[in-house]
């Protein structure tokens, strides 16, 4: 068993870190969560609570704030290794340049965490670590760029179960009476501000971009954060909830009975219609969040890729 230590800033639960705890959990290895801009010494509190690796998941706004945390671990110890994953490194992945920086993820972490976990064990050794997929290793200051494997099918068996990783340590987190929660992976668009139609051409071959979960599998998650923090709203994070109408459907009838919580979500307006606000209603939502963008159409359609019209806004 290895442990590893994520290191955030921000107070909330990120839902990617509860996904790689959930799966590191399931493979008998050890994780731990730090907010950087809440411990008063935040390189202290972690190496104190002795991790085998190190770990960032970064968004290009926070890479810098990342990067300096990471030099202060490694001026006191050398020999941690230090990953970094999320949006930047999947995109950047030349930041395994950095001298503080020993391995980069690119895209899904799971699978390639408990690979490396398996493999280094509480030595840090990388040497054996060096062709694990969806990872860049800089092993005798020779770096390995390794290809991307395939995408999660089934995301049920990475899906969080419990979010003790941050309650534990975090009494505000745990009493929030707002979760937020995500259904699925992907987006079928490709509006010109955001990172997914360049994120589609990066994945191609390696399996279906847009993943659900089940909704049994989303339903025994709420059931677990009503039981065990109190649960009062759930906030359905998806970029477009109303995409997968089928599903959807089998969902908002379910709910009332089975969950009954209040709940809002994102949704784009051109996939809205009476019926679906009927029954979005009938289930319990008491807000629905959509972008208009511009107020002009046509920079909408052609500037950001946006063809949603006045009418259906």
């Amino acid at each position: 068993m290895s442990k590893i230590v994520f290191i955030q800033d921000g107070m909330r639960d990120r839902y990617g870190i509860l996904c790689l705890y959930t799966y590191l959990k399931k493979h008998n290895h050890e994780s731990e969560v730090f907010i950087s801009d809440v411990e008063d010494d935040i390189v202290g509190a972690v190496l104190n609570s002795n991790p085998d690796i190190i770990g960032f998941s970064t968004m290009t706004t926070e890479f810098k704030i990342h990067q300096s945390i990471a030099e202060q671990i490694k001026k006191r110890r050398k020999d941690l290794p230090i990953i970094v994953g999320g949006s930047h490194p999947t995109f950047y992945p030349e930041i395994i340049n950095d001298p503080n920086i020993d391995v980069v993820c690119l895209n899904e972490g799971e699978y390639a965490l408990v690979e490396l976990l398996n493999t280094i064990g509480e030595d840090g050794d990388l040497g054996q670590a060096i062709n694990i997929k969806n990872l860049w290793v800089k092993y005798n200051s020779k770096v390995y760029k390794n290809e991307m494997g395939d995408l999660i099918k089934d995301l049920d068996e990475v899906s969080p179960k419990d979010r003790d990783i941050y309650c534990k340590r975090y009494e505000e987190l745990r009493g929030r009476p707002t979760k937020t929660i995500y259904v699925g992976r992907g987006c079928p668009f490709d509006c010109t501000y955001c990172f997914n139609h360049a994120l589609k051409e990066m994945i191609k071959g390696k399996g279906s971009m847009i993943r659900l979960r089940s909704i049994n599998n989303v339903f025994n998650e709420i059931r677990i954060l009503k039981e065990k923090y109190g649960l009062q709203w759930v906030h359905f994070n998806d970029d477009t909830f109303n995409f997968r109408r089928e599903w959807l459907n089998e969902f908002l009838e379910r709910y009332p009975n089975e969950i009954g919580i209040p709940f809002f979500c994102n949704v784009r307006a051109d996939f809205l219609d009476e019926e679906l606000v009927v029954k979005l209603k009938n289930a319990g939502i008491v807000r629905v969040n959509f972008g208009v963008e511009h107020g002009s159409y046509e920079i909408r359609k052609k500037l950001l890729k946006r063809n949603i019209t006045d009418e259906q806004l």
